[in-house]
């Protein structure tokens, strides 16, 4: 497998996606990323490259300004054809691709403040393992995967940051515990699930109604604190799709807590490629 990935991993279309990615989601030069776009479409970047990258723009900037939008467009029409124009208004009327300012019906979505709030985007240098000075590699190793943001050598999936406001408070904050050098569990017990309680001004950021309702007759055993040997089955269902890195990241987090374990329900597989051609 690593065979077949590494001369792709090698290219220079595939690198330079993968920087302007990386600013995008730290909100860094915006304007900057948005000409390393065009710049890929001058090149003949595959048309599915370009346009999750236009998409991620637009997202991760609450829109794009209309006189650069339009002059991308424009370049994407005649670099992959002006069949594209239905494809460039599904994206917009989705609310994947908008100009600034945003629409008045347009979905609500502040990423900025999520990226704040929920530590969307993890710097190396933002924090240190809990690990011995005396530690070797594979210690170190252990202790910098704590954190959901290691799938995606980074940034943590909203979806799943999303989870841990609900299952695992703490994760959120900070990272969460992992074993001493000294073979010593110290990772955080799972607590009752309460909701959305101390997220709300999180949730309102994002477009969509939450909803909390406990059954009639379980009130208690959802508030009663659980004990050591309590072990309980939280399912995450995923409707539309997801991709096998939020699998992943919910598998981190299942490493990371004792007594809870995620089960995953999704309506399918999806990654960049299948969610852009949907759209045609």
């Amino acid at each position: 497998m690593s065979e077949i990935l590494l001369p792709l991993t090698k290219t220079e279309v595939f690198n330079k996606s993968l920087e302007v990615q990386q600013n995008l989601l730290s909100s860094y030069d915006i304007s900057a990323q948005l000409s390393a776009i065009e710049d890929l479409v001058a090149r003949d970047a595959p048309e599915n490259i370009v346009l999750r990258l236009l998409c991620l723009a637009s997202l991760t900037s609450s829109g794009i300004k209309p006189k650069v939008l339009e002059n991308i467009k424009r370049e994407i029409l005649q670099s992959y054809g002006y069949d594209r124009v239905a494809l460039l208004i599904n994206l917009a009327s989705s609310s994947l691709l908008l100009p600034s300012p945003l629409p008045s019906k347009a979905a609500k979505f502040s990423y900025t403040q999520l990226r704040k709030q929920l530590r969307l985007v993890v710097e190396d240098q933002d924090y240190t393992p809990n690990v011995a000075a005396d530690a070797n590699q594979e210690e170190v190793a252990r202790a910098e995967d704590r954190d959901i943001s290691y799938t995606y050598s980074g940034y943590a999936p909203l979806s799943c940051r999303l989870v841990q406001c609900v299952a695992q408070k703490t994760g959120v904050l900070a990272f969460p515990g992992t074993k001493t050098t000294e073979g010593d569990d110290i990772r955080a017990h799972a607590h009752p699930i309460i909701g959305w309680k101390g997220f709300e001004d999180v949730i309102s950021l994002i477009q969509g109604e939450t909803v909390d309702i406990i059954l009639q007759g379980e009130q208690s055993s959802f508030s009663a604190p659980l004990t050591k040997t309590d072990t309980m089955t939280t399912v995450v269902f995923f409707l539309g799709g997801c991709t096998y890195t939020e699998i992943a990241a919910l598998r981190w987090m299942s490493r990371q807590t004792r007594g809870r374990k995620f089960l995953i329900a999704t309506t399918g597989i999806i990654n960049g490629n299948t969610l852009v051609n949907a759209f045609k």
